[in-house]
Order: structure tokens, then sequence, then C-alpha cells
């Protein structure tokens, strides 16, 4: 159990870490806003926006992941701890 609580602390904070690596957005984005300037024949710059598909991962999803692997690893080693004092 306490094995099991371990991994669960530390995917936890891997899910935060993907988090903070992949921009810390709040929200997860499925589409970024792509300009590209151009200038045309007469000179004057043009800009076009497109959006494309992307997926950036958001607090919206990795807050609760992640902190409900740091809580379940919490209790199994709260409960590994507990078992072993009673033995």
């Amino acid at each position: 159990m306490k094995a099991a609580g371990i991994i669960a602390i530390v995917l936890g904070l891997g899910v935060g870490g993907v988090w903070l690596a992949s921009g810390m957005h709040l929200a997860t984005q499925t589409e970024k806003l792509v300009e590209t300037r151009t200038t045309d024949e007469f000179g004057d710059e043009v800009v076009d926006r497109k959006w494309e598909k992307t997926f950036e991962l958001g607090l919206d999803f990795a807050g609760p992941g992640g902190g409900g692997l740091v809580g379940l690893g919490g209790v199994l080693l709260f409960l590994a701890r507990r078992r072993r004092k009673a033995a």
C-alpha cells in the first residue's frame, strides 16, 4: 500500500509538471488562432487569421487529476502507516 501511495503522488506531480511544461493555461485549449502576415501587390500588409485544432492541457483537467492522485497517495500512505502501527 505504501508503494501504491508513492506511485500515486509521483503521478500526480507528473500531471502538474506536464501542465507547467505545456504553458500553464487555466482552461484546456482545443483551437488556437494563427495569424499570417503577407504583403499584397500594393504594398499593404494583409493579416490572414485561421483557427487550427490543437490540444494544450489546462488547469481544468490537470488540477483535479493531479490533486486527486496526490490526495489518493496521501490517504494510502496514511493507511499504510496506521496499519503498521497497529501491528
